[in-house]
């Protein structure tokens, strides 16, 4: 038997009057955030399965007692990197960038990021070259530490 509940201070009734797995509804739509945002922290998908698999199976138990979390994990270790993976608009033309090949802009040199993509109108370049120039409009998919693409993003708007 198989139920699905609003909240979690509702799983034990729920399992001493016969149920084999109860589902709730405010942790499910926790573990979907939480999903969604290691994604964002680009924590490998492998990775995020096991760990809400870890959750589901233990019926939500760690997050109900969050100090026993760690001597649970046994082996689903998310290591968050201190890196971003965001878009930057190029919106000033009087910047140092504009009209230059990646190459000769130096972002990597000057600001220890990767540019991963570029955006032009409706086409979206995703082989970048270093022979690609960089227009007013374009929006840069850049990969860096924070500090990094927070610098950058100041550039880019000078």
């Amino acid at each position: 038997i198989i139920v699905r509940t609003r909240f979690v201070t509702e799983i034990e009734e729920n399992l001493q009057v016969g149920a084999d797995e109860v589902i709730p509804e405010e942790f499910e739509t926790s573990v979907e955030i939480f999903s969604k945002v290691l994604l964002k922290y680009l924590i490998p998908i492998q990775q995020i399965q096991e760990f809400t698999d870890l959750i589901r199976s233990q019926n939500y138990d760690m997050f109900r007692n969050a100090g026993h979390l760690a001597a649970r994990q046994k082996g689903v270790h998310l290591d968050i990197p201190d890196a971003t993976f965001v878009s930057l608009p190029v919106i000033q033309s009087a910047n140092k960038i504009v009209g230059k090949t990646l190459r000769k802009s130096n972002l990597r040199e000057n600001f220890d990021i990767n540019v991963i993509a570029i955006k032009r109108e409706d086409k979206f370049i995703s082989k970048i070259k270093p022979d690609e120039v960089i227009s007013q409009g374009d929006i840069l998919y850049v990969f860096g530490t924070n500090e990094a693409v927070s610098a950058l993003s100041k550039h880019l708007c000078l």
